[in-house]
């Protein structure tokens, strides 16, 4: 997920300096030192998680962070010309659960970068009876359809959830895509348990 998720942003970095660099060097500039920030605060979460899955037997890395901090994500893709609202109500929610919202967040804002840079997206996480709930939805032009091949990014997510005893639904609706994942707060890695 995460080298997706990196490469995803800096791409978005690269394009946008792409598209401004005749027309205002500094905002170029600024770009190219958004995407170098990227890469290496990624190649650092990289290499965590390379050690992490080395030493832990459990196949859940711990991540970069200890909470959702959604806010953050989607600052990363405001900068990289995404149109994100967040709706944040999980406040400080740490461990597993957090994580999991932090990078589902994370790969759902790629693919609309991806596939509709266009798209208003509107993240919206709420705790409610112990359960993380998290909806990232895009709107403004229609999905063109799934596509051929696998969608890794959409599996992955999946996956996530699934191993915190959660579930995740990703899907096109009239105008956009929306992902829509539930955790238990005190879930723990099914291999775990």
């Amino acid at each position: 997920d995460l080298a997706g998720h990196t490469l995803a942003a800096m791409l978005l970095h690269v394009t946008g300096a792409r598209h401004v660099l005749r027309r205002d060097v500094d905002e170029a500039e600024q770009a190219l030192v958004d995407a170098e920030g990227v890469g290496r605060t990624s190649l650092d979460a990289i290499r965590g998680t390379v050690a992490a899955l080395r030493s832990d037997e459990t196949g859940t890395d711990a991540g970069p962070v200890h909470t959702a901090d959604l806010e953050a994500v989607a600052e990363e893709y405001r900068h990289a010309g995404l149109d994100v609202e967040v709706d944040d109500a999980l406040g400080s929610l740490g461990g597993p659960a957090a994580i999991a919202m932090h990078r589902i967040t994370r790969e759902a804002l790629a693919n609309v970068a991806r596939h509709a840079p266009t798209n208003r997206v509107r993240v919206r996480a709420r705790l409610t009876d112990d359960v993380v709930e998290l909806t990232v939805a895009d709107r403004g032009t229609p999905p063109d359809g799934p596509g051929p091949g696998p969608h890794f990014g959409v599996i992955g997510m999946r996956e996530r959830a699934r191993a915190l005893g959660g579930d995740l639904e990703a899907g096109p609706h009239r105008d956009g895509w929306r992902v829509a994942a539930k955790i238990p707060v005190g879930s723990v890695p099914v291999e775990a348990v």
